[in-house]
């Protein structure tokens, strides 16, 4: 009476664990039917059409664009990466402008602003001087700074140290020497009785800051003996013996 067995005394489907059956639909729509009868396989291939069907449905409803698997290709579209990396080698007057130049793999020289206090391995990213492709945007340079040795300056962060010479004569009784800065020379008082190692710290020579001031410079004093002063030093020590 409850219809659990057929005319012929077999026991019907009633569905997983007892459960609705899940063919219901299917089995209104082919006039109660089984969905696996009378066919051989065309109940099964109209299962699976009309899963494929739901799932496709489901896919444009969720702007999809009908395509199912369209999400993975964008996925991996947006990782691919159109930067490009390049290497800068800066100096001392480069620093000291605040900016450097590359050239692009097109030949097109691009000019590179530097931070102060920049240090060699720093990035610098140049917006939409990289890579292009179709339908995307291009991506950004991605430049290197190698900051390069200088023969007359050493760095030390915002401050520079050098060398200036100093004549023997000037280094004992008193005078002024030559130290030549990034931004040309510059004329120094060198007390009376300097000797050589003497640091003379010149603010404001070094280069730029964070803070928008400058660093300094170390002058370090190098006593030069002339032929003369050598000749004159040479006949003093014969008369002192």
């Amino acid at each position: 009476d409850r219809g659990e067995i057929d005319e012929t005394g077999k026991e019907k489907f009633a569905g997983f664990g007892g459960g609705p059956d899940p063919f219901g639909g299917f089995r209104k729509r082919q006039g109660g039917q089984d969905p696996f009868g009378g066919g051989g396989f065309g109940g099964a291939e109209d299962i699976l059409n009309e899963m494929f069907s739901s799932a496709f449905a489901g896919q444009r409803a969720g702007g999809g664009g009908g395509n199912p698997f369209s999400g993975q290709h964008q996925a991996h579209a947006r990782h691919d990466n159109l930067d490009l990396e390049l290497k800068a080698v800066v100096t001392i007057d480069d620093l000291m402008r605040g900016r450097t130049s590359v050239r692009l793999p097109t030949g097109k020289q691009v000019a590179v602003s530097i931070p102060p206090e920049a240090e060699s391995g720093q990035v610098v990213r140049l917006k939409g001087q990289g890579n292009k492709s179709a339908g995307r945007h291009a991506g950004d340079a991605l430049v290197t700074l190698v900051m390069k040795t200088d023969s007359k300056f050493a760095r030390f962060g915002s401050d520079l140290r050098c060398d200036f010479s100093v004549s023997l004569e000037t280094a004992v009784l008193g005078g002024k020497a030559t130290v030549e800065t990034v931004d040309g020379k510059l004329s120094v008082n060198i007390p009376a009785g300097t000797s050589s190692g003497k640091i003379f710290r010149l603010k404001g020579k070094g280069l730029p800051k964070k803070d928008g001031k400058f660093g300094d410079l170390l002058a370090v004093a190098s006593i030069q003996l002339s032929e003369d002063d050598i000749n004159s030093l040479t006949t003093h020590f014969n008369k002192a013996k």
